[in-house]
């Protein structure tokens, strides 16, 4: 009974500090406004120097990965995290960049005068080859975050044109067929991959996270619980209460 209690205990905590993670306090104007580096806007200075992994390329990951980059009144850096997870290479290289751009650059700040939280999306994609085409994925913007700043985009090709990239509704229809037979953990597989590419869906979110909690896996089910909730502002939180 000991061993019992300690567990739920550690999963209630565990649920706590994962709310911590959307505990926002959003800047109200563009990041591009209050941020220089070397003199140069924000922006450019990132796409310049954002990097598409090889083995994620290879790998053919893409989606819209959502940084977040906290700075103190004085333009300090508190911390930088990650929100919508793309992949491990993807999540540390843009956390990489950042904490080398405020450790080893002139960063220059205007007009903060609390602590304030940028949120920052890099949409990764691919393509057959050098100036062809990027091949898309939907992304539904309508319930993207007005909080978020503008997106920086990262194309990603091979030399001989090879690159595939299976279908929204390929992944889609897998993910519905799966969930509907109680197949929840691969049907969480699909999912993955859909809300990698689109993190501003809600259903998509609701889905896996009531996935989650049929396969008892409460913690991740309340990481998306608290997704929805804090940075979609979603009232589509039906069977999740268990979260609060």
């Amino acid at each position: 009974m000991k061993k019992l209690f300690l567990t739920l205990l550690l999963i209630i905590l565990t649920i706590k500090v994962s709310g911590h993670e959307f505990n926002f306090k959003p800047s109200i104007v563009g990041i591009d406004s209050v941020v220089e580096v070397d003199g140069m806007n924000f922006f450019k200075y990132l796409a310049m120097n954002i990097t598409y992994p090889v083995d994620a390329q290879i790998n053919e990951i893409v989606g819209i990965y959502i940084g977040r980059i906290r700075l103190d009144p004085k333009g300090n850096l508190i911390e930088v995290s990650t929100i919508n997870s793309i992949s491990k290479s993807i999540d540390e290289g843009f956390v990489k960049l950042i904490n080398e751009t405020w450790r080893s650059h002139k960063v220059s700040i205007y007009n903060i005068s609390d602590t304030t939280d940028f949120i920052i999306p890099v949409k990764y994609m691919l393509s057959s080859g050098y100036m062809q085409p990027e091949i898309e994925y939907f992304v539904n913007y309508e319930q993207k975050p007005k909080f978020l700043s503008d997106e920086v985009r990262v194309v990603g090709f091979n030399s001989d044109g090879t690159v595939s990239q299976t279908k929204d509704m390929t992944f889609i229809n897998k993910a519905n067929n799966l969930y509907k037979a109680g197949k929840y953990k691969r049907s969480i597989k699909y999912l993955n991959k859909l809300i990698n590419r689109n993190p501003y869906s809600e259903d998509l979110l609701c889905m896996r996270a009531n996935a989650y909690k049929n396969i008892n896996e409460t913690i991740n089910a309340c990481r998306d619980y608290q997704y929805l909730k804090y940075f979609l502002k979603s009232t589509k939180l039906k069977g999740l209460t268990q979260c609060e």
